[in-house]
């Protein structure tokens, strides 16, 4: 075997390894926490509540305002959220996402790598992380899913 095949071969494993370890997080039990950034006064909130910020339904929980952030599309805690959250795929999203941009010209929540820092540096911010990487003090846990 050449220097060149093994080092594919290798790197082909090692690829291969990486997304196997996200795909098994996004399909994982691990909860989801729904959270806000701690200067908002909300404490907890219901399922329904979370389905229609993140569909833009509506804008405030408990009569405070609340702008969403959702993870990027490809990650895994995407999948995750949109399946425990709808009960779909996240490509089933963003199809319903292209008929509300026809139909009623909405825009889709913006998409932040890291939710939990842009929850804590938003005023006003609503988003998810898995259990294993909140930090307390960093946000508030409204809902766990």
């Amino acid at each position: 075997m050449t220097v060149q095949r093994l080092f594919f071969a290798l790197f082909a494993v090692l690829f291969a390894l990486a997304f196997s370890g996200e795909n098994a997080r996004a399909q994982s039990d691990e909860p989801i926490h729904v959270i806000v950034n701690n200067s908002l006064s909300i404490t907890n909130t219901t399922l329904a509540e979370v389905k229609r910020i993140f569909r833009k339904e509506a804008t405030a929980i408990s009569g405070v305002r609340v702008v969403p952030i959702n993870a990027p599309r490809t990650k895994p805690l995407r999948a995750a959220f949109v399946q425990r959250a709808y009960g779909t795929s996240v490509q089933d999203e963003l199809a319903t996402w292209e008929k509300l941009k026809i139909t009623n010209g909405l825009q889709p929540p913006t998409e932040i790598d890291n939710t939990l820092k842009a929850v804590f540096s938003v005023k006003n911010g609503i988003s998810y992380c898995f259990q294993s990487d909140y930090k307390p003090g960093t946000a508030k846990i409204i809902l766990t899913l």
